[in-house]
């Protein structure tokens, strides 16, 4: 039996001063989490490697599951880039597999499994962005 894991990569931005501009804002995170089919967490890191997400291939991710999850997010290893955009170069490889959040097919973006997004929390000026690719596992 196939089973659908996802992994969850997610990156914040806290403002700091009066103006958020690309160098008024600290980095947090980026925080990687790998869950299974029935939302069990299987790996959590709260501090991901931002030099080995952005080196090639990635950072390999050791969770439960037999095989390393292997991510990449360039070129920083943040999800916001320095200009506090998005970046779209995200993927990650499992079992040989690999899966994009940007380049999935329309059933994954449908069903919400796999995405690429971005909030702010209008009360803090927080940013969040995560980043959640659906493999098999």
């Amino acid at each position: 039996m196939l089973y659908r894991c996802t992994f969850t990569i997610v990156d914040m931005l806290m403002p700091i001063g009066d103006q958020k501009t690309a160098g008024n804002c600290a980095h947090i995170g980026p925080i990687a989490y790998v869950f299974d089919n029935n939302c069990l967490t299987l790996g959590y890191e709260g501090q991901a490697p931002t030099n080995l997400l952005a080196s090639d291939p990635g950072w390999q991710f050791h969770t439960s599951l037999p095989q390393p999850v292997v991510a990449h997010v360039g070129p920083q290893g943040y999800l916001y880039k320095g200009d506090l955009t998005l970046t779209y170069d995200v993927d990650m490889w499992y079992n040989g597999q690999r899966y994009n959040p940007t380049t999935e097919g329309a059933m994954y973006n449908k069903e919400g499994y796999t995405v690429l997004a971005s909030k702010e929390d209008l009360t803090s000026g927080f940013q969040y962005a995560w980043s959640r690719m659906a493999f098999v596992c």
